[in-house]
């Protein structure tokens, strides 16, 4: 202590401004935090989902009774209100419920988000019974407090006769 008052001293600077600014310092960390945190809170009192994702890939042969994979990534950025599922729907109408977990590396790099790393998912469902035209193929991904974000992505597709 004695070394640090001497080194406070050579730098011919009023002691009082040093022990001013050694007093206010850890009051402005605690005003930061408690701001933070009241932030947080009212973010998650108005169920504001967290989620991000996309809806990336749609594959398959585009007939009515054919096997089509919809694949995707969805994370929240609240670690406690993980995305419990994926849902993809077709021109609004749920059609498959997604498995969750897979390994996304790329999403990572990407968002530079660690905890993104089994953010993957993937729906494989038949294609229902439709009639030949052009639909629409969304997902929305919930997380814990049912919190809806539609995913980005959307895929257009014209199924064919």
């Amino acid at each position: 202590m004695l070394k640090a008052w001497r080194f406070i001293q050579t730098l011919q600077v009023s002691p009082w401004l040093w022990v001013s600014a050694l007093i206010c310092l850890p009051i402005l960390i605690l005003s930061f935090y408690s701001d933070h945190q009241r932030i947080n809170e009212a973010l998650l009192s108005k169920n504001v989902s967290m989620v991000q994702g996309h809806l990336d890939t749609l594959t398959g042969d585009l007939r009515v009774g054919n096997q089509i994979v919809v694949s995707g990534w969805a994370a929240s950025s609240i670690l406690d209100q993980p995305v419990q599922k994926v849902e993809v729907l077709i021109n609004e109408t749920p059609i498959q419920i997604a498995q969750l977990g897979f390994s996304r590396p790329d999403v990572v790099k990407t968002t530079q988000q660690a905890h993104f790393i089994s953010s993957g998912w993937v729906a494989t469902f038949t294609l229902p019974l439709l009639e030949p035209r052009v639909y629409n193929v969304t997902a929305i991904a919930h997380d814990t407090q049912n919190n809806k974000t539609i995913l980005a992505g959307s895929k257009t597709i014209k199924l064919a006769p």
